[in-house]
């Protein structure tokens, strides 16, 4: 391992203050990959009744972030692609996961999707690209 995971988390969970704001807690953290929730809150809908797409492509961005960064540097966003699939409502809470396509000296490449909080439907799916090479 590249870098002490548990503290990584411990960061992430109790020091990101925007993720804080959204209620997007960490669950599962290791090396290029990280699962994280975040609660549906009222002032999370649109005027449709379903989660607005900011909050999902935030989630999103977290998540993916926070994979990249389970190499031992923090990775600001170059780019983020992301499908919405299918409306998010009805849910309390949605789950997001990331997972590393390909982390180089410079750029890493993640998938990342969200799903209800069983995993049975996805709400999203998209490609996240951060840049790596900082010391």
């Amino acid at each position: 391992m590249h870098t002490d995971i548990e503290k990584l988390m411990e960061e992430r969970n109790l020091h990101n203050r925007f993720g804080t704001l959204l209620g997007i807690r960490i669950l599962e953290y290791r090396e290029g990959y990280a699962k994280a929730e975040m609660p549906v809150k009222p002032d999370f809908l649109n005027p449709l009744g379903t989660v607005h797409g900011g909050c999902l492509y935030s989630l999103a961005d977290s998540v993916g972030g926070c994979a990249c960064a389970s190499y031992g540097k923090i990775a600001p966003t170059v780019s983020g692609d992301l499908h919405f699939l299918r409306p998010a409502v009805g849910y309390d809470r949605l789950v997001a996961s990331a997972h590393v396509i390909k982390h180089g000296r410079a750029l890493a490449v993640y998938e990342v999707e969200i799903t209800d909080p069983t995993g049975q439907f996805i709400i999203a799916r998209g490609t996240f690209t951060y840049f790596t090479a900082r010391e």
